[in-house]
């Protein structure tokens, strides 16, 4: 098995899978350096080509200000999102005891009672998180956000 990498198409080739439909620019590459650039592609670095054409690991290009909070805004949302879920069905399980006679002082001391309250915090404290990141002009301010 010999290991190639085109700078070109920025891929690896096996001659064993791809026999001689290499791209022109391939160059060998040694089976301990293929697996250490796919570790550190693991581990969060990218591989791409140096000056000559081998691969070589490089870190990851920082996102701006904008992507990150927008990134962290969209995740707060889903987490939202699944919550409110989580809170229409409290509400369908608590609408339905009141219906069917439990007083509502008592149906929220029920299960759904309960969940429906530590929902509505949760998605309280979420509204507030999201509003900080969308304040948020420096790193270090969006950094001091915890989600």
């Amino acid at each position: 098995m010999t290991i190639l990498y085109s700078a070109e198409t920025g891929g690896f080739y096996d001659t064993e899978i791809h026999g001689n439909a290499l791209p022109k620019d391939a160059l060998i590459v040694e089976i301990a350096a293929y697996e250490e650039l796919f570790l550190g592609q693991a581990a969060g670095k990218l591989i791409q080509a140096d000056s000559s054409g081998h691969p070589i690991l490089v870190d990851r290009p920082v996102l701006s200000i904008d992507l990150q909070r927008k990134s962290r805004m969209a995740s707060c949302q889903a987490e939202i999102s699944l919550l409110e879920s989580d809170q229409h069905r409290a509400v369908r399980e608590l609408l339905t005891a009141i219906l069917g006679g439990t007083a509502p002082a008592e149906a929220l001391k029920t299960e759904a009672g309960q969940k429906l309250q530590q929902v509505e915090t949760q998605i309280v404290r979420l509204r507030d998180t999201l509003g900080r990141i969308a304040k948020a002009h420096t790193m270090a301010e969006l950094d001091a956000v915890a989600i």
